[in-house]
């Protein structure tokens, strides 16, 4: 999965936040220990679980958004935009 230079910057301060039980959830689930040790892990995951991975990842990058005082998270619209 291919994040943006903002939503990787989100991401990962995301995973370095321990009351971010979301992104906590998906370095447990792929014995990860950083953000991007999890992206790079995600094409492996098996396709019934992958609506399961993208919403914790979601999750995070919202939860992470509103602590850091933004106005919420949303996906890119346009795919040429990721890094």
């Amino acid at each position: 999965m291919r994040l943006s230079a903002q939503e990787m910057e989100l991401f990962e301060s995301a995973c370095a936040n321990p009351e971010n039980t979301h992104a906590q959830d998906l370095l447990n689930v792929f014995g990860a220990e950083r953000a991007l040790d999890v992206l790079r892990k995600m094409p492996s995951i098996p396709l019934g679980i992958v609506i399961d991975v993208v919403r914790h990842l979601w999750l995070a990058l919202t939860f992470e958004a509103y602590r850091l005082g933004g106005d919420g998270f949303q996906w890119r619209t346009d795919p040429d935009d990721a890094t």
